[in-house]
């Protein structure tokens, strides 16, 4: 009776190990968005990656309500850093390449930028702000 309660705990024992095991893998791999404004920065809830968004290099994007031969691009420079490092400076495109890069063992890509051309805002000026996609780099 003995060997068999023995049994049974390092059953459950590795049981939990695994469970948590597999959890942590996923919130890894789960993508983290960011939403940065132009000019501003912003660091992952993990607090690995901080994202600035420095501009817009171009927008070239069908307008809403439009339909275009083309859905077009918008190219983004962003800084990215991690920790004390020094930060890098990339673009980032919606439609061409490169879409995503790998810094720091993260997948980096843009999502979204709005406003989109021709969109009409609100009277107050916000600036554009920048969806970015942050996911631990799968191998």
């Amino acid at each position: 009776m003995r060997r068999f309660a023995e049994v049974i705990m390092k059953t459950m024992f590795l049981t939990i190990l695994t469970i948590f095991g597999l959890a942590a893998m996923v919130m890894a791999s789960d993508p983290e968005e960011l939403v940065v404004r132009k000019g501003d920065q912003k660091m992952t809830s993990r607090g690995k990656i901080t994202v600035k968004f420095v501009e817009i290099v171009e927008d070239s994007r069908c307008p809403p309500d439009v339909n275009c031969v083309w859905a077009g691009n918008a190219k983004i420079k962003v800084t990215l850093s991690k920790g004390r490092k020094a930060a890098k400076t990339f673009e980032l495109n919606s439609a061409l390449n490169p879409r995503a890069i790998v810094f720091e063992g993260y997948d980096i890509s843009l999502i979204d930028l709005t406003p989109r051309p021709g969109q009409k805002v609100k009277m107050v000026a916000m600036p554009p702000s920048a969806t970015i996609s942050i996911t631990k780099h799968v191998k």
